[in-house]
């Protein structure tokens, strides 16, 4: 029975011990390899999230960069970058930098700028110009134009191992920023359980870079020999056995995302089985113990096994729940004890890595949240599961508006959505997506463009989401669309534009500078300014950059000698423009061709006038002379009856009346003598100045008339029109000293546009002759008075002169075409009346002598001899004369007669000859007050000088008429006598 019972122990104790050996060592191993491969994969985790910093701040740096390119210098760049390697307190605790160092690297590869430690400050001009164009990372990131990562090296700035991380920049290059791995060193050590289990992360090369050994890191160790190590560094996860330095080690390895580094769990398999061999130990002992103690042993042995494994089961569905905060399991054995320490150590590795991945969470959130950009993350059917404060701001929504449920898909364009989902489904799909611009409408209507990254968010292998970030580029694309409008603009605008470099070639011209000098844009865009004004010298150019430089804006005047050698007179305006670094100088040209033209007709004009007033102002003076003369020999003639003294006093006469004559002449030339324009043929007129032409030129010079016969009538005075004709013919003749052809041509214009002519019906007259024709330089002065090519004695130089003043006083237009052994041809250009039909001749003077009276005059004159010789004629006559020599004297000799008038003492003036051009007040006020003071005053203009309306003016202001000084006394008795006969007329008193 002993030996039945001492079986019936032993057999179910040994069964037992041996079966709960075999299971636990079933049990134990899967689970020591699944927590080593969790573990693994938490490093993993812990180290992408560690590394997904530097990818934010990196990108943080670049959009700073970005926004500061429209005109940073490279040392404004830098300052940038430096403020970005700035320690900050985390705890309590100085903690170092992200990046050691930040590069802005240029798209050759040599490096522009570099953000520095405070310490390493003094040696940026060390780094600047380095050449990193054979790194595989910045070929990789010029490739793909997405981030990359580089191997690890030895950092010069630290001496410790270091990694890269290389970010595009549009057009300025790369951004590369150096990541300070003993950071993650630190975080590694965060895992340091016990001595037996090594965590460490290895680079793609098989590099320890860091460990919970600091010497094995310190040691960079090479580990890419380790069959578990080359197929995570391939991607694959897995726990397998090993041997290293001679000890078998159970090692868990996990691919890290990004860089394709690999993190590796180890521990030695000694260390794992450990607890079962002791198991077995302590078993072997109770199976022989139980020999001695019977029932009471064994049955002592099952209560003491059973509640402990009963707890630990317990536990176990616990943990699977996701509790690991329990109590130990004690039991009355070792290895039931060291069971569930081990156990309760396993519970406790698994809640300190819980909260490490929550502190790893919110450390993300933190950073997400600091981001200027929208930081978000989908399920897989797109509708939000996380979004930053900036992404709800951006979009116009709130967090309970998540919580209820928005789709991706709301917030983009229609016209994009179809792009958007078939993105979406890729990059869940696995295959890389680069950034795509989508247009978007916030929750309140606002129109955005933005530019959006995604990454699928992986759950053991299989995708869940995406993860993604959005910048905001409506800014970007607004900046982008005015830069092309005012491309747009410069490209169109209607003068020529340039942009030139400092060395003065040319880096844009628009389609006017083409047109203008004849290139195409290629051609125009290799040549320099020297080039296409060849006058000026570059010292010349380099004062014009200075200038421009300081004040920011310089015009000035020049000449551009086009493709096929015109040269043409243009102003350029110059702006100062400092852009993406670059200097120019915008340039915009206008043609001052056709503004010099009109500046010569204005000055020409203005020349002509100012003559035309000196002439007017002469003549008046001659007609007082003339007055003078011409009346004092009619009254000498009257009084002598000598034959001989007559005679030489109507030489005299004659002298006069031809100097009259001349007057007259320069009047027309100034526009003082108004024309009688009435309807003309000028045909007829033409025909009638041919047949005088004829008689008066050598036969050598043939006559021809080429005349419209439907020719409208000009409006224009006849006489002046004649006076003209035979001007121009008499020129010719002089121009054709041999002979040769005169030909006179006559047509209907309607002229409309023309600078000095109203819009209307004219008729042209043509003059031309084939003489030696002028150069342009007498070309530009015949119209001037007293000009002349001829001899002394053989012209008076008023001819072209008299005909330039008709012309302009009958409102048409004259113009001389004539070079050097080309001829001559005169255009002349007069208002027509295209329905008037026939023409007023002339009228005729009448002579007959008028008679005289005995009425009281007053004659007004500053000049003695006029007022004397009035006097005596006009006493001649009978009539009774008081004399003044100013206004103001004749108003108080007009007021004091009006006074006498009025009380009975005496009589009052009849009539008042009164001259205009006079000192004081003058003739034209004077003639105002007599009107005030007397409206039925009668006054006598007498003038030799007034404009076009001069007549009409004077009438209108009161006058009852006008005489033309030179006036012949007859002429100035019968004017008065036509004033003093006006009814109703006063009784003069004698």
């Amino acid at each position: 029975m002993s030996l039945l019972f001492f079986l019936a122990v032993l057999v179910p104790v040994i069964l037992t011990t041996g079966a709960v050996y075999y299971h636990l060592a079933g049990v134990a191993l899967p689970e020591v390899e699944q927590r080593n491969l969790t573990l693994a994969r938490s490093v993993a985790g812990e180290v992408e999230t560690f590394l997904l910093a530097p990818q934010y701040v990196l990108g943080n740096i670049r959009q700073l960069v970005l926004a500061s390119s429209a005109g940073a210098e490279d040392r404004e760049t830098g300052a940038i970058l430096d403020a970005q390697l700035t320690s900050a307190p985390l705890g309590g605790d100085p903690v170092p930098p992200l990046f050691e160092a930040v590069y802005l690297v240029d798209s050759t590869g040599r490096v522009t700028a570099v953000g520095l430690p405070p310490g390493m400050a003094r040696h940026r001009e060390s780094f600047l110009g380095l050449d990193l164009s054979h790194q595989s990372f910045f070929s990789q990131t010029g490739d793909t134009a997405t981030p990359a990562w580089s191997n690890t090296f030895l950092s010069l700035i630290s001496g410790h191992m270091s990694l890269a991380l290389a970010t595009p920049v549009t057009d300025r290059g790369v951004l590369v920023g150096n990541v300070n791995l003993d950071l993650l060193q630190r975080t590694v050590e965060k895992f340091r359980r016990d001595t037996a289990t090594q965590v460490s992360v290895i680079d793609r090369e098989g590099t320890v870079v860091a460990d919970t050994d600091p010497a094995a890191a310190a040691s960079k160790l090479n580990l890419s020999h380790l069959a578990v190590v080359r197929a995570a560094l391939e991607g694959t996860g897995s726990t397998q056995k090993y041997v290293t330095d001679g000890t078998p080690c159970l090692g868990s390895a996990s691919p890290i995302r990004g860089p394709g580094w690999v993190a590796l769990v180890s521990q030695p398999v000694a260390t794992v089985f450990a607890p079962l061999r002791h198991t077995a130990a302590v078993a072997g002992a109770v199976a022989a113990l139980v020999l001695g103690l019977g029932t009471w042993l064994a049955l002592a042995v099952a209560r003491r096994y059973a509640a402990p494994l009963s707890q630990l089961t317990d536990q176990a569905r616990r943990a699977a729940a996701g509790e690991y905060h329990l109590p130990s399991i004690h039991g009355s054995y070792l290895e039931v004890e060291l069971l569930g320490r081990t156990f309760t150590e396993m519970l406790a590795a698994l809640g300190a890595r819980e909260g490490q991945l929550a502190e790893s969470e919110h450390r993300y959130r933190e950073l997400t949240e600091l981001l200027p950009q929208v930081v978000f993350e989908t399920d897989l059917e797109g509708n939000f599961t996380y979004a930053n404060q900036h992404g709800f701001e951006l979009m116009g929504v709130t967090a309970e508006d998540l919580a209820a449920g928005l789709s991706v898909l709301r917030f983009i364009a229609p016209e994009d959505q179809q792009r958007a989902l078939a993105n979406m489904q890729l990059r869940l799909r696995g295959e890389e997506v680069p950034a795509n611009e989508y247009s978007m409408v916030a929750a309140d209507g606002r129109s955005l463009s933005a530019l959006i990254y995604t990454n699928p968010i992986l759950r053991d292998g299989q995708p869940v989401g995406l993860r993604g970030v959005l910048v905001d580029i409506t800014r970007r694309r607004a900046t982008e669309n005015a830069l092309r409008f005012t491309q747009f603009a410069m490209d169109h605008l209607s003068d020529p534009a340039y942009f030139i470099r400092p060395d003065g070639r040319f880096a844009y011209a628009n389609e006017a500078a083409c047109t203008e000098l004849g290139y195409s844009r290629e051609e125009l865009l290799a040549l320099s300014v020297f080039a296409v004004n060849p006058d000026l010298p570059p010292a010349r150019w380099q004062e014009h950059w200075e200038e421009a430089r300081r004040d920011g804006f310089l015009q000035t005047t020049t000449n551009h000698h086009t493709k096929g050698g015109e040269s043409l007179p243009v102003e350029i305006a110059l702006n100062y423009v400092a852009f993406g670094g670059e200097e120019y100088l915008c340039a915009v040209a206008r043609d001052l061709s056709e503004r010099l033209a009109l500046e010569a007709r204005v000055r020409q004009s203005q020349k002509m006038e100012a003559v035309g007033t000196l002439a007017s102002g002469i003549a008046h003076d001659f007609n007082n002379l003339l007055q003078a003369i011409a009346g004092s020999t009619e009254l000498l003639l009257a009084e002598t009856s000598s034959a001989t003294s007559r005679q030489r006093l109507e030489q005299v006469a004659a002298a006069a009346d031809s100097a009259a004559e001349l007057v007259q002449q320069i009047l027309t030339f100034s526009r003082r003598s108004n024309p009688a324009r009435r309807p003309i043929d000028l045909n007829r007129e033409v025909s009638h100045a041919t047949e005088m032409l004829r008689r008066i030129l050598p036969k050598m010079v043939h006559i021809e008339e080429r005349l419209d016969p439907e020719l409208w009538h000009a409006n224009a005075d006849a006489t002046q029109v004649e006076q003209v004709l035979m001007n121009l013919g008499t020129n010719a003749r002089d121009a054709m000293p041999g002979g040769g052809r005169l030909t006179l041509t006559t047509r209907n214009r309607h002229i409309d546009g023309h600078p000095d002519l109203a819009p209307g019906p004219y008729v042209e007259l043509t003059v031309r002759d084939d003489g030696a024709g002028m150069c342009p330089e007498t070309r530009d002065r015949i119209f001037e008075p007293f000009f002349t090519t001829k001899g002394v004695g053989e012209g008076t130089g008023l001819g072209l002169s008299t005909v330039y003043g008709v012309v302009q006083a009958h409102g048409g237009h004259l113009h001389c075409d004539s070079a050097p052994g080309a001829g001559t041809t005169f255009t002349i250009t007069l208002p027509a009346l295209p329905d008037a039909s026939g023409h007023v001749a002339g009228a005729t003077r009448d002579s007959a002598p008028l008679p005289g009276g005995k009425e009281r005059v007053l004659v007004v004159d500053d000049e003695e001899m006029v007022r004397e010789l009035a006097a005596s004629a006009l006493e001649a006559c009978g009539y009774r004369v008081d004399l003044a020599e100013c206004g103001e004297d004749a108003l108080e000799l007009y007021g004091d007669a009006l006074a006498d008038a009025g009380n009975g003492s005496g009589g009052r003036f009849a009539a008042v000859i009164l001259d205009l051009g006079m000192p004081g007040m003058g003739g034209r006020r004077c003639l105002e007050e007599l009107r005030s003071l007397d409206p039925d005053a009668r006054v006598l203009v007498a003038s030799g000088y007034g404009g076009p309306t001069l007549q009409q003016d004077v009438l209108a202001a009161g006058a009852a008429a006008f005489v033309g000084k030179p006036y012949r006394l007859v002429e100035l008795c019968g004017a008065l006598r036509g004033v003093l006969d006006l009814a109703p007329a006063h009784t003069p008193e004698s």
